[in-house]
């Protein structure tokens, strides 16, 4: 369950692990996601300095090699963008890995309550069948118990709470943020883009007045 509205359920409930699963390939899905992401964006700047090297080369122009120089730096503008928009998804990825850290200490800690809990129904057991004369030394070991019981309890509803603000933030900030990266994204393509074509408009006015020539 990625999201638990009451975090005073945990303490008693183990992890599902169907849903410890999913959020195991959740979080290879986004590990690939970044991964192609990335490639992606490192190939765009690539193509875009091949532009603006092929203007260079193949343009006598000076006008036109302007043009394109501008376009270049427009379309290298928009990968910085790609980049911010990488970044959240790799923090988004760290969130959701962290709430199988969360988890994992959860699941660790009910295990050590349940053999606390036996360990201290068999002391209960055997203070009712030992002789008073050994009494004392069982007592001990039942308040030992009780303690170690106790700490144990305070444990798991702090892990309880920590699994609970993890599964929060990696909804509330993380994949907000990472939303955000990508409207942004896509805000700065569209802008970068219109632009691109705008100064491309400018390479008919520059052929028109070559053929005046």
């Amino acid at each position: 369950m990625l999201y638990c509205p009451d975090p005073t359920s945990l303490v008693s409930r183990t992890p599902n692990t169907a849903a410890s699963k999913t959020l195991q390939e959740l979080i290879q899905v986004e590990r690939t996601h970044e991964a192609s992401f990335r490639a992606w964006n490192q190939e765009s700047l690539v193509a875009n300095q091949a532009i603006n090297s092929w203007a260079l080369a193949d343009s006598a122009d000076d006008r036109i090699i302007e043009v394109v120089k501008q376009v270049s730096h427009l379309l290298t503008k928009s990968v910085k963008a790609q980049n911010q928009y990488a970044i959240a998804l790799a923090d988004y990825r760290g969130c959701l890995k962290e709430i199988m850290i969360r988890e994992s200490t959860l699941r660790s800690i009910q295990r050590q309550r349940e053999i606390l809990l036996k360990r201290l129904l068999k002391l209960n057991k055997q203070s009712t069948l030992t002789h008073p004369a050994h009494s004392l030394h069982l007592n001990i070991k039942l308040d030992d118990a009780k303690r170690e019981l106790s700490v144990c309890q305070k444990n798991l509803k702090a892990a309880s709470d920590a699994l609970f603000n993890a599964k929060q933030f990696a909804l509330r900030d993380a994949l907000t943020l990472k939303l955000a990266r990508f409207e942004q994204l896509g805000h700065t393509i569209k802008l970068n883009a219109a632009q691109a074509i705008q100064l491309l408009a400018q390479l008919d006015h520059i052929d028109s007045s070559a053929d005046d020539e």
